[in-house]
């Protein structure tokens, strides 16, 4: 079984446009490998859809397939995500420029 391992970046850039004018680009991104793979373990029924067999084997050290496939680590489940953004504002604040 292989490590699931998740990586997380991010970098942002601001430029003073005109005074009291900021422009902010951000890019964020993570990326995901060997994620575990699907089962529904919180099944109802776990006594009689083999779950339960399947868990105390394991449990005395018998490898079981239903044991294996929950604890796989597959390597087409990763996972990608990226997102870019952009503010133009006043430097130090959320909300809109405040002139005094």
């Amino acid at each position: 079984m292989q490590t699931p391992t998740v990586a997380q970046w991010g970098l942002s850039i601001q430029h003073e446009l005109l005074k009291d004018t900021v422009l902010t680009v951000s890019y964020i991104g993570n990326h995901g490998t060997h994620l575990y793979g699907g089962y529904d373990s919180n099944q109802v029924d776990f006594r009689s859809n083999g779950f339960l067999d399947a868990f105390k084997a394991a449990q005395a050290g018998i490898d079981t397939p239903l044991m294996t496939q929950i604890a796989k680590a597959d390597t087409r489940n990763t996972a990608q995500v990226s997102g870019v953004a952009a503010r133009l504002g006043c430097p130090g604040t959320v909300g809109p420029c405040q002139r005094s």
